[in-house]
């Protein structure tokens, strides 16, 4: 850009190639593309265009196109892949040319492209899918107000599994490595409506007696928590049918009747009391990622401040006790997890829930369509 810059200033195309020492040919040729480099210079910051050699920039710019139109099919794409499209584009300005790791790093940071774990199935759910659903499902949706829909979903949790990386000093590299993986795992059941309220966590333990719950006489019923137990710590539709019961006693008890929104899973699809107050219905199979709001970020959110937490203790546990890590770990309990998940679900905050109701699109049936909703669950559809 300087040189197209200087050039429109009045220098001559002779003294701008003895200064930048590179044939009058070759300035020749940047300014009859000099449209092509100032489409470029907009799209990257000025700070990070002028460290681009000249012989390195049309290369520059086919690799930042075969990352874009990667990222617009949803084509991962790796660093050899990367690599090996630099090397087929290079062209005899590129003599003995490697797309070493160094020019990776720097093309990279140029373009701002950072290395991303693609999470969940996002990518392959069928967007018409849900939005029929939505559509095959709104009247039964508008029966019921907001504060009235909720969702429910599972996810298991390794309690007791450190981080798999870390940040080392300097004085210390080389010199740290991992400990053996507890894999130690509970399922909690999260549950939220669409106003962002939460409901108790349920907790799934492979024992119904563990020893940290000896302190209070294993009366479960003291715990922030319900607990239940089986051999695998999965839910089943024994126990999931037992929480939908337990609930819809505290409904009948307020008058209230609730939409609850869940996947297929086949420990969901066996409940069939008829005179619940709780009416469920099963979202689309294989589009959870994208139809279900827990699964729009409020696990994820919930799971991160629980390892958050897990850390917090076992380092408060090792500097006032004078303990090494593997007996911290050790002495971390269930019960201590419990109490941790417990805080970290209460840290989320009802507008994030909401924030989350909206990725879902079902938010959307309450937004364009006011209902008026009468006690005996009938409405009309304001003009």
């Amino acid at each position: 850009m300087r040189i197209i810059d200087r050039f429109t200033s009045g220098e001559t195309i002779s003294s701008l190639a003895e200064e930048f020492n590179v044939s009058y040919q070759a300035i020749v040729k940047i300014l009859d593309n000099k449209e092509n480099y100032i489409t470029y210079s907009k799209s990257v910051p000025n700070h990070q265009t002028k460290r681009v050699s000249l012989k390195v920039l049309p290369l520059d710019q086919q690799l930042s196109s075969f990352v874009k139109k990667a990222n617009q099919v949803n084509l991962p794409i790796s660093l050899s892949l990367i690599q090996s499209v630099a090397r087929e584009n290079a062209n005899d300005a590129h003599e003995n040319f490697k797309a070493s790791i160094g020019f990776f790093d720097k093309f990279r940071k140029r373009h701002s492209i950072k290395r991303q774990r693609l999470h969940g199935e996002a990518g392959s759910v069928d967007d018409e899918r849900i939005k029929k659903w939505i559509i095959e499902n709104s009247s039964q949706l508008l029966l019921y107000d907001k504060k009235d829909v909720y969702n429910c979903d599972e996810t298991g949790l390794e309690w007791r599994k450190l981080n798999d990386h870390t940040y080392v000093h300097s004085s210390f590299q080389g010199q740290l490595s991992g400990i053996k993986s507890d894999k130690s795992r509970i399922t909690i059941l999260n549950c939220v409506s669409l106003t962002g309220e939460k409901k108790k966590l349920l907790v799934i333990g492979k024992h119904s007696k563990p020893q940290c719950f000896k302190q209070f006489n294993y009366d479960t019923s003291k715990l922030p928590v319900i607990y239940k137990a089986n051999k695998t710590a999965w839910m089943n539709s024994a126990i999931f049918n037992e929480w939908i019961d337990i609930w819809n006693e505290e409904l009948a008890q307020e008058n209230r009747k609730i939409l609850l929104l869940a996947d297929n899973f086949s420990g969901h699809t066996n409940y069939n009391n008829k005179t619940s107050n709780i009416d469920i219905l099963f979202l689309p199979p294989n589009t959870t990622s994208k139809s279900q709001p827990l699964d729009a970020g409020i696990i994820k959110s919930f799971k991160d401040r629980y390892k958050k937490l897990f850390h917090d203790s076992l380092y408060k546990n090792i500097t006032e006790n004078n303990i090494d890590l593997s007996t911290a770990l050790r002495k971390y309990s269930l019960l201590d997890a419990i109490r941790n998940a417990v805080d970290a679900w209460n840290s989320i905050t009802s507008s994030a829930i909401t924030n989350c109701w909206s990725h879902t699109k079902i938010v959307d049936i309450y937004d364009n369509c006011v209902e008026m909703i009468e006690p005996d669950h009938s409405y009309s559809i304001k003009d």
